[in-house]
């Protein structure tokens, strides 16, 4: 998908998104979940077990969300075989995050410039001079991973794990 098209899927389907929650789809997109420290295989599967075990019951098919560039976020609760399968996957996705080089650095900056050409035409309510004053202030911090702003997370409760649609298995529908 085209960097306007993720934008707006994701907007269709997230209408609470503010600019954090569009900072955060782009990081990841761009830079991959390296973010997160490598831990081994057995601990990623325990951290998924803890936090699958606060959610209510799981999907007959893991729900995969494509967000552009090549990643997809799976979403829990996923039923105890798949969990396993998005343990592996996502641990390779760890171990092939491309972090933050020049090439991926143009990417975020490209899906930013089209956010703002999309918050200036109307087709995303938010304001554009506050939009461009937070991301000022994101590039000074140096672009630390982000959180889902409060709206978000109290209307979606996301719960998820960023893949790279590479390692994931081809019978996993990704929605796009």
């Amino acid at each position: 998908m085209k960097h306007k098209e993720v934008i707006l899927s994701h907007y269709a389907r997230y209408p609470k998104m503010e600019i954090t929650d569009f900072l955060k789809l782009f990081y990841q997109n761009s830079f991959g979940p390296g973010h997160f420290s490598n831990p081994d295989h057995e601990t990623v599967k325990k951290r998924l077990n803890d936090e699958q075990s606060l959610l209510k019951k799981a999907p007959k098919t893991p729900e995969v969300i494509d967000i552009g560039h090549g990643y997809a976020r799976v979403y829990l609760p996923l039923k105890e075989k798949h969990l396993d399968v998005l343990a592996k996957s996502f641990h390779r996705s760890l171990e092939a995050s491309p972090g933050k080089n020049e090439k991926r650095l143009g990417l975020f900056q490209a899906q930013v410039d089209d956010l703002f050409e999309l918050i200036k035409a109307g087709e995303i309510p938010l304001s554009l001079a506050s939009c461009k004053q937070l991301f000022e202030q994101y590039l000074k911090e140096d672009m630390p991973p982000l959180r889902h702003s409060e709206t978000y997370r109290e209307a979606y409760a996301p719960h998820y794990r960023v893949v790279d649609t590479n390692f994931l298995p081809a019978a996993w529908a990704i929605t796009r």
